[in-house]
């Protein structure tokens, strides 16, 4: 009886470190690839709400430009995948400080999503021309309103 317990542990463990290595070597992997680059995550207010409003947490994750889509990729015990279709994007990349003190404060990028949701995204400065990737504009700090043509759909 105790042969079996000790099997079947060591065979979930076995399991669980297999799903924790593929997702590391999946993240190792995706973030080398060209136009790679960490950032983080969250929704943004609905335009009109005010301070009332409870943020979203920001969620840290790695993402790479597909002509106008965003592929986010979030990496735990197993890979998460997200296709987010970007409309456009809102103003330029600007500072935000965010609740974590870095030494290199981050930029951040509002985009609007082919539904409708805003989402900010915040990346390294180094990172800041992969961050705006075909929405070029957004670099510009006088740039004011939408950076590429609202022309989505």
């Amino acid at each position: 009886m105790m042969q079996v317990v000790i099997t079947v542990v060591l065979s979930v463990l076995c399991l669980a470190g297999g799903l924790r290595m593929g997702s590391l070597l999946a993240r190792r992997r995706f973030s080398r690839s060209p136009g790679a680059f960490a950032c983080r995550l969250r929704l943004a207010p609905p335009r009109g709400a005010g301070a009332q409003f409870d943020q979203a947490p920001w969620r840290s994750a790695y993402a790479a430009w597909a002509h106008n889509v965003l592929v986010v990729a979030r990496f735990g015990w197993f890979v998460r995948w997200r296709a987010l279709p970007v409309r456009f994007a809102e103003g330029h990349i600007g500072e935000q400080v965010l609740t974590r003190s870095t030494q290199d404060e981050p930029v951040v990028l509002a985009l609007e999503l082919d539904d409708r949701t805003r989402v900010l995204v915040s990346a390294a400065p180094s990172s800041a021309s992969r961050l705006a990737g075909p929405f070029l504009t957004a670099l510009m700090p006088g740039t004011p309103g939408a950076s590429a043509d609202r022309s989505g759909g």
